[in-house]
């Protein structure tokens, strides 16, 4: 990386301000250190001084909304005739007292994001700062990322009627958001800024608000097959038959308090003592282990059955298939290749399918531990579904669903979905 610090030598030998209202735009006449090491020649530079200023991209998780504004800016009007209304993050400029002291970023951020919209923050989350236009102008825009709820919101919003503020609340579906982003249809600077932050970010989102809620997504390739996709933690997936768990090939279930697919089934599958969620059984784990028959290990694609445990009466499961689509060795850990996830996939829907169960309901194979990434997983599985339902067109396994965690596994899910199918998902509300 260069030195930004070099070349660092400036002269002004002269300023003067030449126009001091709310806005300042001060004369000044310099010269600078060049790149070969000599000073340039004196110059008038104009400097426009309007202080700094917040931004603030809002995200309600609950809703899956982004939520802007909108308002008239007389600049973009008389540049575009009849488009003065401009959609924009929250924005405003930090006030300054009496005494030349102005307030923090992060209150500015917090007093304009409850004017603008009545939402009250309670976190922030820096995207940066930058100078909204180095070549004239001192100002800098310091970026947020906030989310809320609907709860958060204790005002109506619309600006500082005060100050003549006339502004209009617009939420977007994350989907429409990204699209538009996409397609280059927001000219804020803020907004696009912190819409390409997030859209970078986007496979971190969780796909659902609280691990309570699960959506459903279904690409319905005839009357007989269905390929789908359930949102959220699995442990809010409910009424599919047939649940598959990941595991090494040790097919060892991972530790209760983990956060990975294996320690969810483990937790959810085993026998509580009455009255309470600490564990006395472990019903699924020994079921695996007795099912391992004193093996050390297994091959990659190896499938085993076992019972569901607690799951049966918590969340209608009927058996729960484990799958080796992930190898451990010792010294390196757990890793995976496409083969094994291929393998996997082939191997447990022929054994879903023999035993004769409706539904399936499918992790992303080896994203977790075995280290390989969503991208290159789902197409692989979603071929995988689709084959076997091109090659088994009268298998009692009718509906195939895979697990999508965060936003950007469900947005992968859905893409592959409709690519290798032709059928692009649709959501279907409970109920329907």
């Amino acid at each position: 990386m260069p030195d930004l610090a070099k070349p660092s030598r400036v002269t002004i030998s002269e300023h003067s301000r030449v126009l001091d209202l709310f806005f300042k735009v001060d004369d000044y006449a310099v010269s600078h250190e060049r790149l070969d090491g000599a000073m340039s020649e004196p110059r008038s530079t104009l400097v426009f001084e309007r202080g700094d200023a917040v931004g603030a991209l809002l995200y309600d998780p609950e809703r899956r909304k982004i939520i802007t504004v909108r308002q008239f800016r007389l600049p973009v009007h008389l540049r575009e005739p009849g488009r003065g209304w401009m959609v924009e993050a929250v924005a405003g400029m930090l006030n300054t007292t009496d005494g030349g002291e102005s307030e923090t970023p992060y209150d500015c951020v917090m007093r304009e994001t409850q004017e603008e919209t009545g939402y009250q923050l309670t976190r922030l989350t820096p995207v940066g700062k930058y100078y909204s236009s180095p070549g004239g102008s001192t100002e800098i825009i310091h970026l947020y990322y906030a989310e809320v709820r609907t709860v958060d919101q204790t005002e109506k919003g619309g600006g500082n009627a005060a100050e003549g503020e006339d502004i209009e609340i617009v939420e977007f579906a994350i989907d429409e958001f990204f699209d538009r982003l996409v397609a280059g249809e927001f000219q804020d600077p803020k907004l696009i800024i912190a819409g390409q932050w997030l859209m970078a970010r986007r496979g971190n989102l969780a796909a659902e608000y609280d691990t309570k809620t699960s959506r459903t997504f279904v690409a319905e390739l005839n009357p007989r097959q269905t390929i789908g996709i359930k949102t959220g933690n699995i442990s809010a997936i409910k009424d599919v038959e047939a649940w598959v768990n990941s595991e090494n090939t040790d097919m060892q279930m991972d530790r209760f308090f983990r956060r990975s697919v294996s320690a969810t089934i483990r937790v959810l599958g085993a026998k509580k003592h009455e009255g309470s969620t600490s564990i006395q059984e472990d019903t699924i784990g020994l079921a695996l282990t007795k099912a391992l028959g004193g093996r050390n290990f297994v091959t990659p694609g190896t499938v085993l059955e076992t019972e569901p445990g607690e799951l049966e009466k918590t969340h209608n499961v009927q058996r729960i298939f484990h799958v080796a689509s992930v190898a451990g060795d010792i010294g390196t850990g757990l890793s995976t290749t496409l083969a094994n996830i291929e393998r996997s996939i082939d191997n447990v829907l022929a054994a879903i399918s023999k035993r004769r169960y409706r539904s399936a309901l499918i992790p992303l194979f080896g994203t977790g531990q075995g280290g390989f990434p969503v991208s290159e997983v789902v197409p692989v599985l979603v071929k995988g579904a689709r084959d076997f339902f091109a090659e088994n067109p009268k298998s009692p396994l009718r509906e195939i669903y895979f697990v999508a965690y965060s936003e950007g596994d469900l947005a992968r899910l859905k893409n592959e979905i409709r690519v290798v199918t032709g059928v692009t998902p649709v959501e279907v509300k409970a109920g329907e």
